[in-house]
């Protein structure tokens, strides 16, 4: 789920991220007639850069890597068929990883740890909404089990935006 493997490694974040969903959906369809809901992961990446924060449902997607784009690919397939029960997640970035120490929150931790004399942040002025990976696995939980939202797309987060040099 790294945007930055993606600029490099496109094909495999296609393939993963857009044909993975197509693979899935396709044999659950015809593997699962009575299919009660499909949760697809996706990501705030589908928007891009954005003029205004916080980021909406209901915005225009603009994919500014070939992560997003092959997330907002997916969505678009999903939103393809017909009666199927489908619910989208857009995701904001969250943060707790133990052993994972390529995403920006435990990037900066784990640099800072080691005393390293520039941290690597990407774009230190980018915006971003960050909550806790317990919280994330509540946001999932209560998508697989609220009655009566399929065909929505619902974001993940907190609202509140920080940007990489403030969170730093």
């Amino acid at each position: 789920s790294s945007v930055e493997y993606s600029f490099t490694h496109p094909e495999e974040a296609y393939m993963v991220n857009f044909m993975g969903v197509v693979n899935l959906s396709m044999a659950a369809r015809e593997v699962l007639p009575r299919l009660e809901r499909f949760v697809q992961i996706s990501s705030v990446e589908t928007y891009g850069n954005q003029d205004s924060l916080p980021l909406h449902e209901d915005m225009r997607l603009r994919p500014a890597a070939p992560y997003g784009v092959a997330k907002a690919a997916a969505e678009y397939h999903l939103e393809s068929l017909v009666d199927f029960p489908f619910v989208i997640l857009r995701n904001a970035n969250s943060y707790g990883r133990k052993k994972n120490s390529t995403f920006v929150v435990e990037r900066i931790i784990t640099e800072l740890l080691s005393k390293k004399a520039v941290v690597k942040m990407g774009n230190p002025e980018a915006r971003r909404d960050f909550y806790y990976v317990t919280d994330e696995a509540e946001f999932f939980t209560k998508a697989i089990e609220e009655p009566g939202i399929e065909g929505q797309i619902i974001n993940s987060g907190t609202g509140q935006p920080v940007s990489i040099i403030d969170l730093f």
